[in-house]
């Protein structure tokens, strides 16, 4: 110490040593920090440039608007059309067809009024009548069987809305071919007339319909013989 005291010179030059030592360990940890301290305020000066360089990049170039989505709908499918043929249609007025067959009674089964054995009649003559609601004939037609004992009658353009339809028609018998069967017999109201009540078939604009059988019975005297 005395020493120190005694050369002022030496002390100074003691003092600059420590000095030039100490700077010489802290100057590099400053310059780490100003290095940090530098870099940190290069990151916070970029994001506030990239921030604004953002905003107004956006501000300038506005985002288009959402595409709408487009749905695709499939077509619906169409049920098949069923084909008709159309038919124009007759109103009320049709073709009355009216069928049956007139027959000759056996003499064994006349008096019983069946057709066992009978027999067809050929030329047998039979009428249709229709009257109205005043008992006016507006249908009166005869017609007359064939070999098979069969008639029929085709009244064409028949109202079956007017006069009742074919309620106010009936069937009869009028004569018979062979003198020997030639009495008509009520069989199936063939005498008395017998109305329309079966129907068969509906053709294109005809209707038919049945009665009957009819039959002739045998006068006594022929059937002596039997």
């Amino acid at each position: 110490m005395k020493f120190f005291e005694r050369s002022p010179a030496v002390a100074a030059l003691m003092h600059i040593c420590i000095m030039c030592t100490v700077a010489t360990l802290i100057v590099p940890y400053l310059q780490v920090a100003d290095a940090h301290y530098e870099e940190s305020l290069r990151h916070q000066n970029f994001g506030k440039l990239h921030s604004s360089a953002y905003f107004k990049h956006h501000q300038d170039h506005p985002q288009p608007p959402p595409t709408p989505e487009i749905v695709h709908y499939s077509p619906p499918v169409s049920k098949p059309v069923s084909v008709h043929h159309y038919r124009k249609p007759f109103g009320h007025r049709r073709t009355l067809a009216i069928e049956g067959t007139v027959n000759c009674l056996s003499c064994r089964y006349a008096r019983y009024g069946f057709m066992k054995y009978s027999k067809p009649l050929e030329g047998a003559e039979v009428g249709l009548k229709c009257e109205d609601r005043r008992l006016k004939t507006f249908v009166s037609e005869t017609a007359t069987t064939d070999e098979n004992g069969h008639f029929l009658f085709l009244v064409e353009n028949f109202d079956f809305k007017w006069h009742k339809g074919v309620k106010a028609c009936k069937v009869f018998l009028i004569s018979s071919p062979i003198a020997s069967c030639a009495r008509p017999t009520n069989l199936n109201n063939g005498r008395t007339g017998a109305p329309l009540t079966v129907r068969h078939k509906l053709y294109e604009g005809e209707i038919r319909y049945s009665t009957g059988p009819f039959a002739f019975s045998p006068s006594p005297s022929s059937c002596y013989r039997y």
